[in-house]
C-alpha cells in the first residue's frame, strides 16, 4: 500500500538539486509494491505520462533524450552512495538502473529514517511533525558523540518533561542556560517581553557545554556548541545564522567563542562523496549532513542498535508500516 505522496514529479531544479532527485528516486522504490524501481519505470511514469511541461520547440524525442539523460546521472549519483556508505545504505543495484529494497538491518533503518526526515512533505498527516521533531533528539544525541566529556541537551521546541529545559518561560529557559554556563542574561534578554511566552526556542535547538571549573571557583567562559536542526533542503541554509556566535553572544554576557552546527538529515554529497559544487559556497558552520551522521556513529563505535530509540521507531512503524512490521 503506498503511503508517500509521490503521485507527481516535483519540480526540483535539476542542476542544483541532484541529492533531492537521488532522494526521490530512493522514495520511488520503498513505495513500490514489488520494492524496486528503474530508470525505464521512471521514464514510463513520470516522463511518458506528461508529467513533465516541455517547451513548445520541444520534440516528444528530444524530451525523451533530455530527461533520460538526467535520471541517468541520478542513478550514478546513487551508485556513489551505495559504494560510500557500504553497509547503511538499504538499496541494491540490481543493474546498473534498477535498484531494490535489500532485507534491511538496523543500520538500513537509520538510513531510511534520515531519508523520510529529509522528505517530509511527502509524508501524510501528522508524520511530518513526528520526524522533525524525533530528528531534534537524534541530533542531540550525536552532539553527545561529538562531545563526549560535555553535557548535551535539547533546547528547542520538542524537549519533553524531564529534560532540563523542558517548563517555564522562554526567559526562564535561557536563565537557566546561563547558569549552566557560569555567566548571566544580558539586560535586553531580561526585559525582552518575547521571553515573557512559554513557547519558543530563540533557533537553538541543541547546546553542549563542558564544566571545566569546580563549584567552589567556577567560572565563565566555558566551552560550549550550539546547534540548529533542519528537515528543509529549503531552509537550512538561512537557518545557518540561528547558531552565529554574534547572536549568542548578544543573549549572555560573558561567553567564549561558540562550535557552530547546522544538523541535516539529507545529504549535500557529489558523486565523489565530497561536497557537491553547488553546496559548498552555503556552508557557514559545521554542518553535520546524512553521510556525516553514519561517520560518526562509526568514529565512536555506536551501533544503530544503540541510536535507534523508542521515538525513531514509533516513525518508522508509522511510516512504513507493513514493511517495516515484516522485518521485527
Amino acid at each position: 500500500m503506498a503511503f508517500l505522496k509521490l503521485d507527481q514529479l516535483p519540480d526540483f531544479s535539476w542542476k542544483y538539486a541532484k541529492n533531492r532527485w537521488a532522494d526521490f528516486v530512493e522514495l520511488i522504490c520503498i513505495d513500490n509494491i514489488d520494492k524496486e524501481v528503474s530508470l525505464n519505470d521512471i521514464m514510463n511514469i513520470y516522463v511518458n505520462e506528461n508529467f513533465f511541461s516541455t517547451a513548445d520547440d520541444e520534440s516528444p524525442s528530444e524530451k525523451d533524450n533530455k530527461y533520460f539523460l538526467l535520471f541517468s546521472e541520478t542513478f550514478l549519483l546513487i551508485k556513489s552512495r551505495s559504494q560510500l556508505l557500504k553497509k547503511y545504505y538499504p538499496f541494491e543495484f540490481v543493474n546498473k538502473s534498477t535498484i531494490k529494497m535489500s532485507l534491511l538491518t538496523n543500520d538500513n533503518l537509520l538510513y531510511i529514517y534520515l531519508l523520510l526526515s529529509s522528505n517530509t512533505s511527502c509524508l501524510e498527516g501528522s508524520l511530518a511533525s513526528k520526524f522533525t521533531n524525533s530528528f531534534e533528539g537524534f541530533s542531540q544525541r550525536i552532539m553527545g558523540y561529538l562531545y563526549p566529556t560535555f553535557q548535551s541537551y535539547l533546547f528547542g521546541t520538542s524537549r519533553t518533561r524531564g529534560d532540563l529545559f523542558y517548563g517555564g518561560t522562554l526567559r526562564d529557559r535561557l536563565d537557566r542556560l546561563s547558569k549552566c554556563l557560569n555567566t548571566n542574561l544580558r539586560k535586553n534578554e531580561t526585559i525582552n517581553r518575547h521571553n515573557d511566552e512559554f513557547s519558543g526556542d530563540r533557533k537553538i535547538d541543541v547546546v553542549a557545554f563542558y564544566q571545566i571549573d569546580c563549584e567552589s571557583y567556577n567560572a565563565p567562559f566555558i566551552p560550549v556548541s550550539i546547534g540548529q536542526c533542519s528537515c528543509s533542503y529549503e531552509e537550512w541554509e538561512d537557518k545557518q545564522s540561528s547558531v552565529f556566535n554574534r547572536r549568542f553572544k548578544n543573549m549572555f554576557e560573558e561567553v567564549a567563542t561558540c562550535h557552530e552546527y547546522m544538523f541535516i538529515p539529507f545529504s549535500l554529497r557529489g558523486i565523489n562523496g565530497k561536497w557537491a559544487s553547488d553546496d559548498i559556497s552555503s556552508i557557514q558552520t559545521i554542518v553535520i549532513d546524512r553521510f556525516r551522521f553514519f561517520s560518526i556513529l562509526d568514529l565512536s563505535k555506536i551501533s544503530a542498535d544503540v541510536i535507534i530509540t523508542d521515538e525513531i521507531k514509533d516513525c518508522l512503524k508509522n511510516a512504513l508500516e507493513q514493511l517495516y512490521a515484516a522485518f521485527q
